[in-house]
């Protein structure tokens, strides 16, 4: 008499016929059991056990998930589903929450060491918070650094969502009871032995002709020539000399600090607020390292408060603020000096004497900096000067600015391209990537001409970026979707290449069939659709579209006494 198959599962006394699939993800996969009718039957969970002809395979912590009843020639029978263990991952079933920030990348892409963990230690993180142990995240990439700000995050979600970063998906290793990330397509081939079916197909990928990173805003630092402003009555931004309220000998040393040359009332008010305190970016000007041609205007500019430069506070790498240096009276109010700090303009800012020391402030969107104290120049030609005559301090902001194209009017960003080789004209399929920023910083000699440009291209940016393109192509790696049928309980492992394995027991004996490349449709759906249902929950769920638990997926234990009570 040949072998028989069986199949076990706590508290349930007479299967029929048990049949498991066991796929890729961080949705469960089912087993279907078709049972003799069992009055008073709970089904609370357990291990799932086939056997067959010696050999033995055991999903662990199963849980019931559904059930029904159907009637056919032999009678009434009932079906159970059965979830993996896998149930416990999910949201609704106490799948845990995960908080943090890492990666957190200054606005020139330097990532704060203080916060740095790559893309295994990230994985490791994950799954402890999921409870797992023993799991083997190393077919991810231990040299890149992925953002994420988790906020209560569902850690099977952001597991699954890091994973498909780079072309890997999530594997419950049965065989060993482990979780894996495995690059898909990559693993075993099928076993050898004797074959009841054998399906294979070809399916030749439709591979664009090329492959794209686009980054974030380019970021372009420089050092920007500022002219003095003031508000008029009007409430638009002139310069001084243009100024409805503007004495006629100007703002003279005796009109400062108490502007008593200027109109008592408003004008006096916007007079000591703004004159000598406001200085704006000047146009046109030159963005070192942008080839798009001269900027007219703020309107094509974002300006930021800080520069591509970094320094090191508290153990922590940040942008510096922005800064400003120049020619300017240092003590207008003194009479004890009447020299500026300097005698001409140096690029070199590593000295006290040409930075400005004193309280500012940047207005970004209008392109403004404005001071705390008065900020003028002593004009005065004598030298020594016997006296101070006020004229606009000769200033530079040092900081990054975001650089719209004069053609398009879009941002300029750094894009990072791979041919594949095709020949269709398809164009370039993208991947949006806005955490990766371009940098550019500008070397002036001592007449303020750009010598040079230093970039992050080659040491930060280029190799994010290859990364990024490697896991795109693993998408239109050539596949051979193949299928076979095999008598008995085949044991094999799920890798990133075996996709889906059936155990099936029942009166007609026992066989495995064993997918590589390829989910059998008839059975599950797509790794791709699985993926995409779960994003969308959890976009919806984000949006307050969805409850935090769904009533009608309760534990088990509260349905099935139902069921079993009524059939």
């Amino acid at each position: 008499m040949p072998p028989q198959g069986l199949c076990s599962f706590p508290g349930v006394n007479q299967i029929m016929s048990a049949s498991l699939d066991i796929v890729h993800g961080i949705t469960p996969s089912v087993a279907q059991i078709l049972m003799v009718p069992q009055p008073g039957f709970v089904g609370a969970g357990g291990n799932l056990v086939f056997t067959f002809n010696g050999q033995v395979v055991t999903l662990y912590d199963c849980r019931c998930d559904a059930a029904q009843f159907e009637v056919s020639e032999r009678g009434q029978l009932w079906r159970l589903s059965i979830f993996d263990r896998r149930w416990k991952w999910s949201r609704e079933r106490g799948g845990g929450k995960l908080s943090g920030q890492w990666n957190v990348r200054n606005s020139n892409g330097d990532l704060d060491e203080s916060r740095k963990k790559n893309a295994q230690e990230l994985a490791g993180m994950i799954l402890e918070a999921m409870n797992e142990s023993g799991f083997n995240v190393g077919d991810l990439p231990n040299d890149d650094y992925p953002p994420v700000d988790w906020d209560g995050a569902w850690p099977a979600g952001e597991l699954a969502n890091l994973a498909d970063r780079y072309g890997a998906r999530v594997v419950l290793e049965y065989l060993s009871n482990t979780v894996a990330i495995r690059i898909a397509g990559e693993g075993a081939e099928l076993p050898e032995g004797v074959v009841l079916a054998d399906s294979l197909t070809i399916d030749p990928p439709e591979v664009p002709d090329t492959l794209g990173i686009l980054c974030g805003h380019t970021r372009f630092q420089g050092d920007w020539i500022l002219e003095a402003v003031g508000l008029d009555t009007d409430g638009t931004v002139k310069q001084i000399a243009a100024l409805s309220y503007a004495p006629t000998e100007g703002f003279s040393y005796n009109c400062i600090p108490f502007m008593k040359q200027v109109e008592a009332g408003e004008k006096r008010e916007l007079a000591l607020r703004t004159v000598f305190k406001w200085y704006r970016i000047k146009f046109p000007l030159t963005v070192p390292g942008f080839q798009g041609g001269q900027i007219e205007s703020i309107n094509q500019l974002a300006i930021e408060s800080e520069q591509c430069d970094t320094v090191t506070i508290d153990g922590a790498e940040v942008n510096k603020p922005a800064e400003i240096a120049g020619i300017y009276y240092p003590e207008p109010l003194s009479s004890q000096s009447r020299t500026n700090n300097v005698t001409a303009e140096n690029p070199d800012w590593t000295t006290d004497a040409i930075k400005y020391q004193k309280p500012f402030t940047v207005d970004t969107k209008l392109g403004i900096v404005k001071f705390s104290d008065l900020v003028f120049r002593n004009t005065e030609t004598a030298d020594p000067p016997t006296k101070v005559t006020t004229g606009q301090a000769t200033l530079r902001l040092r900081t990054a600015v975001q650089v719209r194209d004069p053609n398009t009017w879009g941002w300029t960003r750094y894009e990072k391209t791979r041919d594949t080789g095709g020949t269709w004209n398809t164009g370039t399929r993208w991947a949006q990537h806005d955490e990766l920023n371009l940098t550019s910083t500008p070397s002036y000699d001592t007449d303020y001409n750009v010598e040079s440009t230093a970039t992050n291209q080659g040491d930060t940016v280029d190799p994010q970026c290859e990364t990024l393109l490697d896991a795109l192509e693993r998408e239109y790696q050539m596949k051979l979707p193949q299928s076979i049928s095999y008598p008995g309980l085949m044991l094999v492992e799920l890798d990133g290449a075996i996709q889906h394995i059936t155990f099936s027991v029942g009166e007609n004996g026992c066989t495995t069939v064993i997918s590589r490349n390829t989910e059998r449709r008839d059975c599950v759906d797509t790794y791709k659709e699985m993926r995409f249902r779960e994003r969308g929950k959890e976009v919806h769920r984000r949006a307050g579209h969805l409850p935090p638990v769904n009533p009608e997926h309760a534990e088990l234990n509260h349905l099935l006494p139902k069921f079993f009570q009524q059939h």
